[in-house]
């Protein structure tokens, strides 16, 4: 596969070097059921963009001493380093259960026909192998092979969310085929909510950019939505106990008018 992502050392810094990792993560939210096999073969060849991207890396700094900006990036990339080399110690566990956490998914949504176990393993086993072998070869390339990893890890994660979301959807669905209750919009509501939170926070959390300051402000939009539809169902229901209120007082005004009519013919 040639690499679609060539590493310019003179252009190596921390801005182009941390969006390209967003793009990669931003590009695998949006998975939708009906995009599952398609994703799986798209997942393959970002997953060897990574390999290709993270070679690039590691070629370059072992031919170039560490710049200041380089220096900023070890420091970023550090913390994640014994992680990475946590999860490649036992590649072999690692690969099984990174693979049966992706097949898990596909096997629950009925595609097992349609997708091959083997090649999500061999997916699996290529990142890790590679991860593992940047690892052993040179320090200061390690704490770039962990935003390999970092990214590969995430993204089942963003998968993850993204069926766990596919499900909240599916028990919206059925609830919206029959009139909504009170309780039913209120659950709806609150899917819709930590659905929305939970991507923000993800997305502060792991890159702890001003990219995050978008989704913050999707939130609170949503949150805000969310209160207004809360609110109108809540105050129609109250016009309606309102009218029926009036309407039973009425009733019982005439009622006791007509009782007084017949008190006083008698």
């Amino acid at each position: 596969m040639s690499n679609n992502n060539i590493i310019n050392a003179s252009k190596l810094n921390d801005n182009n070097f941390i969006a390209f990792h967003r793009n990669v993560i931003n590009s695998a939210s949006g998975i939708t059921l009906k995009e599952m096999v398609a994703q799986v073969a798209s997942y393959e060849i970002a997953v060897q963009k990574f390999v290709d991207y993270t070679r690039n890396v590691s070629e370059i700094m072992a031919k170039h001493d560490a710049s200041v900006s380089g220096v900023e990036r070890t420091v970023q990339f550090r913390g994640f380093r014994n992680y990475v080399k946590v999860l490649t110690v036992h590649p072999n566990e690692t690969q099984r259960a990174l693979g049966n956490e992706i097949w898990k998914l596909v096997k629950s949504f009925g595609y097992t026909a349609a997708v091959n176990r083997d090649a999500i393993s061999s997916m699996v086993k290529k990142s890790l192998d590679h991860v593992k072998d940047v690892v052993a070869k040179e320090e200061y390339a390690a704490i770039y092979a962990g935003s390999e990893l970092e990214l590969w890890v995430n993204t089942l994660t963003e998968i993850q969310t993204n069926y766990s979301d596919l499900r909240n959807d599916c028990r919206v669905e059925r609830a919206n085929r029959v009139p909504l209750k009170n309780k039913d919009l209120r659950e709806e509501c609150m899917v819709q909510f930590y659905r929305t939170f939970h991507l923000a926070e993800y997305i502060a959390t792991v890159k702890a950019d001003v990219s995050c300051t978008g989704f913050v402000s999707y939130v609170s939009a949503a949150v805000n939505e969310i209160r207004y539809l809360y609110r109108g169902k809540t105050n129609a229901q109250k016009g309606e106990q309102n009218a029926n209120q009036t309407a039973e007082q009425a009733a019982e005004s005439t009622t006791e008018v007509v009782s007084d009519v017949m008190t006083e013919v008698a």
